[in-house]
């Protein structure tokens, strides 16, 4: 489905090598891709004056159609924080700062929501703003070493701009963008779970899911001897997510489900407030320093201290993060993290040059045209992770002729998958992270499918050629 949403003319275009003149469109396009692989789609004029016709009233109906929020992405809006701190830490690790010797706990500064307006072009999303004022940098130690704050240093007031969008079934996204102006500082965005306050968590990994503790962040004053011993570091509040997050609640008659993904920073924190589990996702940490000395969670330095001003992400940033949430049982692990995982890993979308069909008149064509669309692996089974696609790279004389293919059963029972892997395969063997096409191992390959048997937490690895 192709829909026209704005439409200009007379534009300049200049792209690979050409200078044209035509009418620009801003197109919503709606279409399917294979399973780790690819489709090619042309978008063409055809010249029709009663097409164009046409063009224009969809994009004035549209411009005329009313307004409505859309309640799925407004409700989140409402409910979700933007929070900012102070971060006296490095490229290694985050280190609160309180603003007084007797504060028990560091000072957040929260993000007002400033508005909320249908979005200009998607019916299902909304945009929204929020403006926050935070001191511009830690404090005026010329060295930058010094790790005491400073309340007297100017502010600046930054502006986050966010598109919400109700994405079904997967839950609700949230793509923030914003001009970040703020040194020695991590913005985060806190999302509501509806589940309980004792909900538990897990975490993506390279091959399954970790269950994590809610940890209580430990400090100088309540780990005195831990801090001073070598080398100094506490336990952090936050875990690492990889791609997926999911938190569970499995209490009494309203158990519930949630799903965090994230495309930025793979880090979260998991608070009890108000009787339900918040996500804590961090969207940027602005530093200073490759490592610095002296910290409240970790006192030793951890590497050179050597001052890393690009660290500190100056400059226009992003970031987008996804929520879902369900009742306990309504959807599956193997689900959750099929739409978190989705979201985290989307599609790309790349602009093609339109060559001709017919071969260049330097010489013959390289080889027989590729097809409009093509897919290197596709796995029946949700709950089947495959964990790579490559090239076979055994040797020189290897080199593009197999591919590798690794998937793990991250679950605790016994799964048979059918791997599908187009194109013209038609033998595969078991092998090990050598990744060599090993004797002994086959693997039946029929129709460019096989059947692969796989034990409770096992890593497979396919060498596949045609």
């Amino acid at each position: 489905e192709v829909v026209v949403l704005s439409s200009e003319a007379p534009v300049l275009r200049s792209a690979y090598l050409s200078a044209t003149w035509g009418r620009r469109y801003r197109l919503r396009l709606t279409l399917g891709a294979p399973a780790c692989g690819y489709t090619v789609v042309r978008v063409y004029e055809d010249g029709d004056a009663a097409v164009d016709a046409a063009v224009d009233a969809a994009v004035d109906a549209a411009a005329a159609a009313p307004a409505v929020l859309d309640p799925a992405a407004a409700a989140l809006a409402r409910r979700l924080r933007i929070e900012w701190e102070r971060d006296a830490g490095d490229t290694y690790s985050f280190s609160p700062v309180l603003e007084s010797p007797g504060d028990a706990a560091p000072r957040l500064w929260t993000a007002t929501l400033d508005a909320t307006a249908p979005h200009p072009s998607d019916p299902a999303a909304i945009t929204a703003t929020w403006t926050i004022e935070v001191p511009a940098h830690l404090n005026d130690d010329p060295t930058g070493l010094s790790l005491r704050p400073d309340t007297a240093v100017e502010t600046v007031r930054m502006t986050l701009r966010a598109d919400l969008r109700d994405e079904g079934a997967a839950g609700v996204s949230v793509r923030v963008a914003f001009d970040n102006r703020a040194c020695d500082g991590r913005l985060r965005i806190v999302l509501p779970t509806t589940c309980g306050p004792d909900a538990a968590l897990r975490t993506g990994t390279h091959v399954g899911l970790a269950a994590r503790a809610r940890i209580a962040a430990a400090t100088p004053e309540t780990a005195p001897e831990r801090h001073a011993a070598f080398p100094g570091e506490l336990d952090y509040a936050t875990h690492p997510m990889r791609d997926v997050a999911l938190v569970d609640d499995l209490s009494g008659d309203g158990a519930r489900r949630a799903w965090i993904a994230s495309r930025g920073l793979p880090e979260i924190e998991t608070r009890a407030e108000g009787g339900e589990t918040w996500i804590a996702v961090t969207l940027c940490r602005s530093v200073g320093w490759l490592s610095r000395k002296g910290g409240r969670v970790r006192r030793v330095a951890a590497g050179p201290q050597l001052p890393t001003p690009g660290a500190q992400c100056l400059r226009e940033m992003t970031g987008a993060v996804l929520v879902g949430r369900a009742d306990a049982g309504a959807v599956s692990d193997a689900e959750a993290i099929r739409h978190a995982r989705a979201f985290a890993h989307p599609a790309w979308a790349l602009e093609l040059p339109v060559l001709p069909d017919a071969a260049p008149p330097s010489g013959p064509p390289s080889g027989p045209p590729a097809p409009r669309a093509a897919s290197w692996l596709a796995v029946d089974d949700d709950a089947v992770w495959a964990l790579s696609v490559h090239p076979e790279q055994d040797g020189p004389e290897t080199v593009g002729r197999g591919r590798v293919v690794r998937i793990v059963n991250p679950t605790d029972a016994p799964r048979t998958a059918t791997l599908m892997f187009g194109g013209d395969a038609r033998a595969a063997r078991r092998t090990d992270l050598r990744e060599v096409w090993a004797d002994g191992a086959e693997v039946p390959v029929e129709s460019a499918r096989a059947r692969v048997a796989m034990a409770p937490g096992e890593v497979v690895t396919l060498v596949v050629r045609g």
